[in-house]
């Protein structure tokens, strides 16, 4: 929030700068206009610049890496949370939504790191979590995939606490399963 903060703090001067300074209106126009669409983007970015697990949508498909189950603590008042990390199997195709992430939100990354994601703690998904953190263990490359949308296209459910589900659908309703194991290419002399 600081860093949201400290940019409209100094847009604010800058701007205040450029309208009473002397010279071409269309460049002052281009200046206001400039500093307007970054504060935006800058503020859509946020969550994924600060490093902490995203409450975004999860990939439809993609690989899990690590997963980490936080239960539930009602002594302490706290909901359960399950963080996955994992890495988008579709991420070189491009969606139509691709013209926001292009001109809007500059945290957008398409390259082949993984990713860290926080979704609201279920019995059921903690088994399924369990379940494919067994087979990671045992050296099995594991993906995941998200149900099928019902309706809209959207980040998802918001719980009661705040964040957002899978997608519209249950956590539940995530399916994992094995990966085939990488054939490497034969030797050539």
């Amino acid at each position: 929030m600081n860093i949201i903060l400290a940019f409209l703090f100094i847009s604010m001067f800058l701007l205040w700068y450029v309208i009473g300074a002397k010279g071409a209106w269309w460049i002052k126009a281009f200046l206001i206009v400039f500093t307007l669409y970054f504060g935006v983007s800058l503020g859509v970015s946020m969550e994924s610049l600060l490093g902490w697990p995203s409450t975004q949508k999860l990939p439809d498909k993609f690989e899990l890496h690590w997963a980490l189950v936080e239960e539930p603590n009602s002594s302490l008042d706290r909901s359960g949370k399950i963080y996955l990390w994992v890495t988008d199997l579709e991420q070189d195709e491009i969606s139509e939504d691709d013209w926001r992430r292009f001109f809007i939100d500059f945290s957008t990354y398409r390259g082949r790191l993984p990713r860290a994601y926080k979704i609201p703690y279920t019995r059921m998904f903690h088994v399924n979590v369990d379940a494919a953190m067994s087979r990671i263990a045992s050296g099995m490359p594991v993906a995941g995939e998200a149900p099928a949308e019902d309706g809209e296209e959207g980040a998802g459910e918001e719980s009661d606490d705040g964040n957002r589900s899978i997608s519209g659908n249950s956590p539940d309703e995530l399916k994992f399963y094995d990966l085939p194991r990488s054939k490497l290419p034969e030797k050539t002399e």
